[in-house]
């Protein structure tokens, strides 16, 4: 049975991906939860499996290609699943072929939400739904065409390109409290510590532009844009020489914010608040600088994450590079984090050919084409 797939959802939605089947407006859920490899307690853990009744869940392990596949009324009640060997009953839902076959089982045999993209496309978290309502308002009004990247949860929110050269944003909604002063959270994950969230500064090339959005009636129509360059100056990125800072704080109205006005960061209003009616060509003047300072400084973009480089640099269909990359860094015990593209485009190079043989998962989907994959390598290696 063939399903229409749509992963177009803002980030923070209840499911991850979509999918229509026989209906045409209409879609099932999909969450999809992973863990690296099998515990030492000789089980299979994936975490926040809560709350998922009603969607397909899908569980992978990456070291092992091992795919479940389970309605998410399964896990109703248990915030971990933990699948152990064979005679775990969870284990039972391990598919080897055909993964199409049995999502229409689980459709079939399961009472399944069912309800437009709109309807899907909504964050559960209150904070990120702002954002998202802030973005689209904010978007129509901006002199140039703000786009989505293709992978979510990253530190770029939206991006816009300026004679080929791609200008970052990362997106921040924030409040105005009783004595006019704005906080604005400037941190991000940092991984788990004996099983807790932390948190830590940016780092320098994460983004470009940090894009604020004030959540205030007197200020629907302006928005605030602060280039890293003058972010890198006041030291707050994380970098050798600093160890950079998780808040910027600064004061809307001067007069009204006596207390801190004095003292702190009146440069952010000062030089970077802009109205979309009556600064447009001051906002393109900013980023049309920016564009040419990467371009004239040979500016070496630096990634968190793999997929961004891909994203930058690499085809549409970046699944299959994305896919190639990983199960070459774990056959050769290999660090997935590049510091730069020139390392980024020495990987390439050095594993050509390994590339060329390890087919990825999606290597059996109709999207990927081995000739393309190959012609792409070539040009990665050559730009």
């Amino acid at each position: 049975m063939m399903f229409k797939l749509n992963n177009n959802l803002w980030e923070g939605t209840l499911a991850d991906i979509l999918i229509r089947y026989k209906y045409k407006k209409l879609f099932y859920g999909i969450q999809i939860k992973t863990t690296k490899k099998i515990s030492k307690k000789k089980r299979y853990q994936f975490n926040h499996t809560k709350g998922y009744e009603g969607l397909i869940l899908i569980c992978v392990c990456i070291d092992e290609n091992k795919i479940w596949v389970m309605p998410g009324e399964i896990t109703k009640n248990m915030d971990t699943l933990n699948i152990g060997g064979s005679k775990s009953k969870y284990y039972g839902y391990l598919i080897k072929d055909n993964l199409c076959e049995k999502i229409t089982n689980i459709i079939k045999n399961n009472e399944l939400i069912l309800k437009s993209f709109d309807d899907w496309n909504i964050p559960i978290s209150k904070l990120v739904k702002r954002e998202k309502e802030y973005f689209y308002l904010h978007k129509s009004k901006f002199p140039f065409k703000l786009k989505r990247p293709k992978v979510e949860n990253g530190h770029i929110d939206s991006y816009i390109k300026l004679n080929n050269i791609k200008i970052r944003f990362q997106h921040k909604v924030s409040f105005i409290k009783k004595n006019e002063k704005v906080s604005i959270p400037f941190d991000k994950m940092a991984g788990k510590i004996n099983k807790k969230c932390t948190r830590k500064p940016y780092e320098v090339d994460d983004f470009d532009i940090l894009f604020i959005h004030i959540d205030n009636e007197n200020y629907l129509n302006k928005i605030i844009l602060i280039p890293s360059s003058d972010l890198l100056e006041r030291k707050y990125f994380k970098n050798k020489e600093c160890k950079g800072l998780t808040k910027i704080v600064f004061p809307m109205d001067f007069v009204k914010c006596k207390k801190i006005a004095k003292v702190i960061n009146k440069w952010v209003v000062k030089n970077y608040l802009f109205d979309l009616d009556e600064d447009k060509e001051k906002i393109k003047n900013l980023l049309i600088n920016i564009a040419e300072y990467k371009k004239n400084q040979n500016y070496i973009e630096e990634f968190p994450r793999v997929p961004d480089f891909f994203e930058y640099y690499g085809p549409k269909n970046l699944r299959c590079y994305i896919e190639t990359f990983k199960n070459l860094c774990i056959k050769n015990n290999l660090n997935q984090r590049f510091e730069n593209y020139n390392q980024f485009k020495l990987f390439i190079k050095n594993y050509k050919e390994e590339m060329k043989i390890l087919r990825p998962e999606s290597a059996y989907k109709k999207e990927w084409n081995q000739e393309e994959f190959l012609k792409n390598i070539n040009l990665l290696i050559s730009k």
